[in-house]
């Protein structure tokens, strides 16, 4: 066995264990912790992200408060911004939690919006929204 394949088998062990304890912490059950693990993998696939690294957001907005179907949906918006800024995805998913306590937004980070008059940001859900022709985040004055 050569040492990249030696090294993969590593990481996937590692992987393995911070998924069951991530289920764990959680409380989710078996069912949800591998839909969590599927979502964490698509999104890797699909925007070049390091699953780990995926992970570790899904581990943020988890320790956040949100809640495990929450946090699932939020992993998408977190993957395509990752990939389009190359951004770190647990320090925007800490970012978004953040936002989320400081204006007293309402719903999860991939779609987030503001409550009664705060008006501060509306976040676009996908990322890449033809319809506004921008990108991300929006900034309402």
């Amino acid at each position: 066995m050569g040492i990249g394949v030696g090294l993969s088998v590593a990481n996937s062990t590692k992987t393995d264990r911070r998924m069951i304890q991530l289920g764990q912490t959680a409380n989710m059950s078996p069912a949800q912790n591998e839909d969590m693990r599927k979502e964490i993998f698509r999104v890797s696939k699909s925007y070049g992200n390091d699953p780990d690294s995926i992970l570790g957001g899904a581990e943020a907005l988890l320790a956040g408060g949100l809640s495990p179907k929450a946090a699932k949906s939020s992993i998408d918006a977190i993957g395509q911004a990752s990939a389009l800024r190359n951004a770190d995805p647990t320090i925007l998913a800490g970012a978004g939690m953040a936002a989320k306590e400081a204006c007293g937004l309402h719903g999860h980070p991939a779609t987030l919006k503001a409550g009664s008059n705060a008006g501060l940001i509306h976040y676009h859900r996908p990322l890449l929204s033809k319809q506004r022709g921008r990108r991300g985040a929006v900034i309402h004055a």
